[in-house]
Formats: structure tokens, sequence, C-alpha cells
């Protein structure tokens, strides 16, 4: 039953552009649960990709170009980090004023929408959620709250090793939802204390699960194609089992600036060992996914994770996982339970010895983990359960 409240949701992409497929479960429960949900998306793109639900209306945020924008350095919560940094390490200021102006600026636009009874909420925990405190510190009755994943939480994979403003955001949201038990500890050991956990789910869009497995191994990825995502990695590895005389099939979803460096260098193996399937819609993935699950195994080298999103869609067809032991993916992946848990820095021979140590599995391991993949996926990251405590922690604040 929806309730009279109203939800702003701030958004990096969704549902513009190609970006935050994973938004698109999360918002019909959002829709369910609250009477109006108006999103916030600072795409750069103009091109609205996604549906949303009747109740849902979107707004684009640009940041104006305008000397006028500096005079938010003014603020005395900006001053104090500016003073931190210069004695400790100056570069990060020039960090810090372009979080502040944008922060400020989209503050400033979401004023407009706010009225009785309305949850602000970003979905990182980025310059989108600095824009919700700065408007706490004007306003102590706002409620605010922001989820947190991977890029937004681990400052050691950022310039300088800094996230700005860490401090003030602590203070003022209401809330932190880590979607890993690792995001969690890792934020509470830099300060934050009002940080718990709240894990992202997929909807099951195959009601029969068949859990035989079948010959021969298909391995299938799903990611934007950048370097952290390591798909070079996997391709040295399958070219190291065809010279073993242990040929799989490999498909890809996913575009990015190594898709055509992937496809020249996997000319070297033999015809149709590699798919490219480039960038396809979210239910197209699942759909392949669902026809071919009986001989799937998603793998996952990324040197650098929360929790994907793509091992939790395959989980919930019992497809079993091969991923790298980098931040939550140990919660998703129990080693020859449910998948493959590897080192969180691989070689390509550990990659390759470890799908071949699931290939030579005997027929009753491989179903008693695809079996088990699937009841991971029921106890954990079923959306239906998730997202609707979710909703209604985002109600309790008012």
């Amino acid at each position: 039953m929806k309730s009279k409240e109203k939800l702003i949701l701030f958004t990096a992409d969704y549902p513009y552009g190609k970006g935050e497929t994973f938004l698109e479960n999360e918002i019909q429960f959002l829709s369910n649960h609250f009477n109006e949900v108006l999103v916030v998306s600072s795409s750069s793109s103009t091109d609205k990709t996604r549906k949303t639900p009747q109740n849902v209306r979107t707004q684009l945020f640009r940041s104006k170009d305008s000397l006028k924008k500096y005079l938010a350095l003014l603020d005395l919560n900006f001053i104090k980090e500016y003073i931190q940094n210069f004695f400790t390490n100056p570069l990060k200021n020039k960090v810090a004023i372009n979080s502040w102006v944008f922060a400020s600026q989209l503050a400033i636009e979401a004023q407009e929408n706010i009225t009785a009874n309305t949850v602000l909420y970003s979905y990182w925990l980025d310059d989108k959620a600095l824009a919700l405190c700065i408007l706490k510190s004007k306003n102590k009755q706002l409620k605010i709250t922001s989820r947190a994943h991977r890029w937004d939480i681990y400052e050691e994979e950022h310039l300088y090793q800094y996230l700005p403003f860490r401090s003030f955001l602590f203070d003022k949201l209401d809330t932190i939802y880590s979607i890993s038990v690792d995001g969690v500890n890792y934020l509470k050991s830099k300060g934050a204390s009002r940080v718990q956990l709240s894990r992202l789910g997929t909807i099951q869009t195959q009601k029969s699960i068949d859990l035989q497995s079948i010959e021969p191994l298909h391995i299938v990825s799903i990611s934007y194609l950048i370097k952290r995502k390591r798909m070079d990695l996997l391709l040295d590895a399958i070219v190291l089992l065809e010279n073993m005389n242990y040929p799989v099939k490999w498909t890809h979803f996913g575009d990015g600036p190594e898709m055509q460096a992937l496809i020249s260098k996997s000319k070297s193996l033999s015809d149709k060992a590699v798919t490219f399937k480039g960038f396809v819609s979210n239910s197209e993935v699942l759909s392949w996914i669902g026809s071919n699950a009986s001989s799937c195994v998603l793998v996952n080298l990324s040197e650098s994770e929360g929790i994907p999103v793509s091992m939790m869609e395959a989980m919930s067809f019992g497809v079993p996982c091969i991923g790298t032991n980098v931040g939550g993916v140990s919660e998703i992946i129990t080693n020859e339970y449910n998948g493959i848990l590897l080192s969180p820095n691989p070689s390509a021979d550990e990659v390759a010895n470890q799908i071949l140590s699931y290939l030579q599995f005997n027929t009753e391991k491989k179903n008693r983990i695809r079996k088990q993949a699937l009841v991971t996926w029921e106890d954990k990251y079923d959306a239906n359960k998730n997202f609707t405590i979710f909703c209604k922690e985002l109600l309790s604040f008012l």
C-alpha cells in the first residue's frame, strides 16, 4: 500500500543513458511504497532510455557555468575541509572545490522540490549525498540518506586516496546503507557510525529452474570493458584452456574502450569460441542466461567490487560464479559451495586452472553447486525481500 510520502532519488544516470541498470528493479518497489517519486539525474545524456512507473517523474540536473557558483566556497563547512587539506595535501583541494561547487548547485535545485513528508535519497555516497548534507546543515528537520556501493566507499582507489567531505557526510546523513558487509566495516573504520547493511537484489525472471548441468561449459561475463574489469585476463585463460585441449565458449555482454582490443586478440582462438554481444538491455541479458543456464558459469575478474549485481542475477538461475576475492565478493561466493573464489590478483594460469577444476567436477557436484547458487540468491539477494525491507526503512524516517 502506498503512503502519502514523497521520495526524491538522486542518480548519476538513471533513467538516462546506459548506466545504473540495477536501479530498474529497485524503482518498482520505491514507486509502490511512495505516493510520488522524483528522480534527479546528473546524467550527461539527454536520452531517456528506461521506462519509469507512472508515479515517477524525472528531472535532469546540469551544473551551471558562472562565477557566482563559487560563492558557495564561503561556507564554513567547506573552509574547514580546505584548511585540513592544506596541511595534509593541498592538491586534494582541487577535488574538494569541484565537489562542493557541484553539490551546492544541486542542493539549490533540489530545494525547490522538497515538500512536507519528503525523504531525500542519494544512490551514491558522493557529491549527490553531499548536496543532501548541505541542505540538512540549513534545515535539521530534513530526512536524508544514501546508499554506498564500491567506488564511493574505498578511498584508496581515488586520486590522492581521497574522497571529499567524509566527516561531513558521516555527521549529517541519517543512515548510510552499504550494499556489502565489507563496505559497512570499511565505513565504520573511517568514522561512520550510522551505517548498516542493505543488500541489493534481483527479480527472478524464470519461475522453473532446471538445476541439471550439461556440457560443454559456457562462460558468461557482464561488464563495461575497462582495464579494471580485467577481461583480457579471462581471454588469456581461455587461450590456455584451448591449448590444453579444454576448449570453452565465452559470451560477453557489455561494451567499452577495451572492446576492440579484446576482439582483435580473440582472433587467435578457434572459430565461434568468443562472442562479444556489446551493449544490450538487461532483459536481453537475463533471457540469454535463462536459456543457457544449464551449461553456464559467470566469471568476474574485476580488481575491485562491491557485490556484483550480475552475480545475483546469475545465481537466480542457478548459475555458479567464479570471481576474485575483492570487496564484498566473498559475501556472495563461497568456494566450491556455489562457485569458485579466486585470489584478488590471479594470474591467467590460476584462472585457467580454476575453470578447469570446475570442468572436472563430476555431474553430481556441479548440480549441487548450481542448487546452492540458487539457495544463495533466495537467502540473500531476492529483490522482493530486500527492497521491501529497504523501502520500509526509508518510510520509517518519517
